[in-house]
């Protein structure tokens, strides 16, 4: 699901329009489907309107990656 959102956004601000359009008209949906844009956040566990607002800025203001290895990153996990 993180993957489906991180593409979302790189396509937000690509050079390929139709990608471009795609994406931006997949966040400004409210279906609720399996991969309804809606869904993947509360997934993730973030807040589709907080996302929204993230993407209406610059990319340059935004981290390069939302997330990571989940694993990899807990404290316990990690060696």
């Amino acid at each position: 699901m993180l993957a489906v959102l991180e593409e979302s956004m790189r396509s937000t601000w690509g050079s390929q329009r139709r990608l471009r359009e795609a994406a931006r008209a997949w966040v400004a949906s409210t279906a609720r489907s399996a991969f309804s844009f809606t869904v993947v956040c509360e997934i993730i566990g973030i807040a589709p309107a907080a996302v929204r607002r993230a993407l209406a800025r610059e990319p340059a203001s935004l981290p390069q990656r939302l997330g990571g290895n989940a694993r990899a990153q807990h404290p316990t996990t990690s060696k």
